[in-house]
């Protein structure tokens, strides 16, 4: 796992993009490419239009603030579209070809050189076939996600992720559901042989954000 930005990181900090690029482990073939628009007014998130060959998805996610009662989960949205590439990208203008409907005023200069973030490549192990029953008709898809660094020992973990997800239909809009979600992820919270609230996310860890 890769991320890649210009040199002041201006596509994250000032645009709110994220460039990243995977594959699995051991392959020599073609680099997954997402780019990401994240924020936390949806309104923002849901302005964009950026779409790819294989289309676009819109997405909620949830991270625990730590608070003086204990933590409140905080909204962030995002819209991403995924491409596949040979190449590496070596300038902005390069890697954004790939997508259509970008704000291009919104956005650093095309010209300018991207690097490797902070030179930090991640090896990213995801585990699933777990499920998560929030109502009779509807399962969360789960999943956890571990991070070390690529070339690193891969048992010293650097970041970690729980993942929940279910697509929004019909069924899946009720209030009761929202609230059995809201209840698993407060209890998993609150178990601090699991959870670190207010600890980063794994994009905060490679820009090195507070």
């Amino acid at each position: 796992m890769r991320f890649y930005d210009t040199d002041e990181h201006s596509l994250y900090r000032q645009a709110g993009f994220i460039l990243r690029h995977r594959r699995p482990l051991r392959s020599d073939g073609k680099w997954n490419v997402t780019l990401k628009f994240r924020n936390s007014d949806w309104v923002r998130a849901s302005a964009q239009a950026f779409v790819s060959d294989g289309g676009a998805k819109f997405e909620e996610d949830v991270k625990a603030r730590p608070t003086e009662n204990g933590f409140q989960f905080v909204p962030l949205f995002s819209r991403s579209a995924d491409a596949a590439t040979n190449r590496l990208p070596t300038t902005l203008g390069e890697a954004l070809s790939r997508y259509t409907d970008l704000r291009e005023h919104e956005l650093p200069d095309a010209s300018a050189e991207l690097k490797l973030v902070r030179g930090f490549e991640a090896r990213e192990e995801v585990f699933e076939g777990m499920e998560l029953r929030v109502s009779g008709r509807v399962e969360a898809e789960c999943a956890l996600i571990i991070w070390s660094r690529s070339g690193g020992d891969p048992e010293e973990t650097v970041a970690a992720e729980f993942s929940a997800r279910y697509e929004l239909k019909r069924e899946s809009r009720s209030s009761n559901v929202a609230t059995r979600t809201w209840s698993a992820f407060t209890a998993l919270c609150a178990n601090p042989d699991w959870a670190e609230p207010g600890g980063k996310t794994k994009t905060s860890f490679v820009y090195d954000e507070a």
